[in-house]
């Protein structure tokens, strides 16, 4: 789980639609579009 001032990075290697949730809130979801 990322803490208060941490930072998380991700460089996605191919083009698609990614889903994702938060683990501790899973009504928290995301979508990113490359």
């Amino acid at each position: 789980m990322i803490q208060p001032g941490e930072t998380y990075r991700h460089t996605f290697t191919k083009a698609g639609t990614f889903n994702s949730i938060c683990t501790p809130h899973p009504f928290m979801k995301g979508t990113t579009v490359v």
